[in-house]
């Protein structure tokens, strides 16, 4: 599915906003990381998963770690307004 390195994001947040602080850039960096993990997880998974000890069908739990990044990655505005990340991840997918 459409890999994006943690480089290659960096550089891309970087192009888009030159100014933006380096703490910012990293936690931002690591909820995207987090969410292109949990989203791979689940179309490779789906949204229901067996349970690692009694095989019952679960919620999978990368369900709720996506939308946690994703939640978090929204409250952060100065990154969010100005980022192609999602963009090109998009043409990423489209392009396998």
């Amino acid at each position: 599915m459409g890999k994006v390195s943690r480089a290659e994001a960096r550089r891309i947040l970087r192009e888009d906003d030159p100014d933006l602080q380096s703490a910012d850039l990293e936690m931002y960096l690591d909820q995207w990381m987090t969410y292109v993990e949990a989203v791979e997880n689940i179309q490779r998974v789906g949204s229901v998963a067996k349970h690692p000890r009694t095989d019952s069908p679960i919620t999978n739990p990368y369900l709720q770690i996506r939308d946690q990044a994703q939640a978090a990655m929204s409250r952060m505005k100065r990154v969010r307004e100005t980022n192609r990340l999602f963009e090109f991840w998009r043409e990423r997918i489209e392009a396998e």
